[in-house]
């Protein structure tokens, strides 16, 4: 009985918490931040490469 009364009391903070935070910006690209992180990775992996290839020209020189 008594976590039954205790219940509304956690879910109404739960509700003031979440109105009195302020809504966090929308990120300037409008893609989802999954497909943003995706973009990012494949360009880390690109550069990453990049890297590697200036790497061994030098070795090789």
């Amino acid at each position: 009985m008594r976590a039954a009364v205790e219940r509304p009391a956690e879910e109404q903070s739960s509700v003031k918490d979440l109105k009195s935070k302020p809504r966090r910006k929308q990120n300037a690209s409008s893609a989802p931040p999954s497909q943003t992180n995706k973009n990012w990775m494949a360009k880390w992996e690109r550069e990453q490469e990049e890297r590697q290839d200036r790497r061994r020209r030098n070795i090789d020189v």
